[in-house]
């Protein structure tokens, strides 16, 4: 990494910071700044960063489909021969908007459902009806052939409907149910002070009694998967010598972390080019010296830490403020004696 500089091959654009919805666990602020990014200044950027290897573009928020231009947006995206794939609550899609991104071809689209009954998905989404709008939406990009996903954010509210989160999952019709624990990052905060958050002997003996479910995949780190998964958990990695995150207000981070921590802001759409930024940017030399070759405690020792990369590393920095820190699941596990010794170095 020292002495190559990898190709770019992902952009995560947090379209808006504008949010129908008010979820316990986002760590994108909608009471933030609302300036919104220039979305021509954006095209025209994007497109000259394609020569970088850039091949996709991820569109997240906020929630995405609170921006009446989108499915515009998608289009020039789509002419410019890059990928799309959405992140979304699911609550505002109609049957026209699914009918334009099948006809768009999007890869994927990732919803969130955070609980089998309304009581449960409303009370952390934090509006009363979204889970039978969430539903809705499912359907909808189901009927037209799309590849969806579903997220579920994992706390002690609703561990307790795992099993039934699973079942409506597969009589949905969708690819996959991502299963991922609350990190205690913006509003997640408070859940852990609320003591919400499971530690990592919960989430260990959670993935445990679950994990034999066919299409259900953990988001934990891969020292705890068996080793013949690894090749099917490849596309799961969080690629960040691979990525760049542009923010509602056109700033550029490593990703949407950057709405937290603006000591990793690199620059401004239009201020500063995108291909500058990546062959040139102080923490991304920084990042790829580092990581994973100077990754800290359990993370270095791990077998896994060229593939793994220490997981997050937006949550080690917020965290400790080091991008070397080791992931805080991993780390709990090694200090409470349940990190398998068998991926120790």
């Amino acid at each position: 990494m020292q002495n190559k500089i990898p190709p770019l091959r992902e952009i995560y654009l947090y379209l808006t910071y504008r949010c129908n919805l008010s979820c316990a666990h986002c760590w994108i602020p909608p009471e933030g700044n609302h300036e919104e990014i220039d979305q021509e200044i954006l095209l025209s950027e994007i497109k000259k960063a394609l020569p970088l290897g850039l091949k996709s573009i991820k569109i997240t928020g906020g929630e995405p489909f609170c921006e009446p231009t989108l499915i515009r947006l998608i289009e020039k995206m789509r002419e410019l021969g890059l990928g799309v794939r959405l992140e979304t609550n699911g609550t505002l899609i109609n049957k026209s908007m699914a009918i334009n991104l099948r006809r768009l071809n999007v890869y994927s689209v990732s919803v969130s459902l955070d609980g089998a009954t309304p009581k449960t998905h409303d009370g952390f989404r934090g509006r009363e009806g979204s889970f039978h709008a969430t539903l809705t939406g499912i359907r909808l990009l189901v009927e037209q052939g799309i590849p969806v996903s579903l997220v579920c954010a994992l706390h002690r509210g609703n561990i307790g409907e795992i099993e039934d989160i699973i079942a409506l999952s597969q009589s949905l019709g969708v690819g996959i149910l991502k299963l991922t624990p609350v990190l205690p990052m913006g509003r997640g905060e408070e859940l852990k002070e609320e003591k919400q958050l499971l530690s990592a002997r919960e989430i260990l003996s959670l993935f445990q009694q679950y994990a034999k479910h066919a299409r259900v995949f953990w988001h934990i780190p891969f020292a705890f998967w068996p080793v013949a998964s690894l090749r099917t958990l490849g596309n799961q990695r969080c690629l960040i010598h691979h990525i760049l995150g542009i923010l509602p207000d056109s700033q550029i981070s490593i990703c949407g972390i950057g709405s937290e921590i603006r000591e990793l802001i690199m620059g401004k759409v239009g201020e500063v080019s995108i291909k500058e930024i990546w062959h040139s940017s102080p923490l991304l030399r920084e990042m790829r010296e580092t990581i994973p070759a100077k990754l800290e405690g359990i993370c270095g020792k791990c077998i896994f830490k060229s593939f793994c990369l220490g997981f997050c590393r937006a949550e080690a920095f917020l965290r400790t403020g080091r991008l070397t820190a080791p992931f805080w699941l991993c780390e709990q596990a090694y200090q409470e004696g349940i990190f398998p010794l068998t991926r120790l170095i």
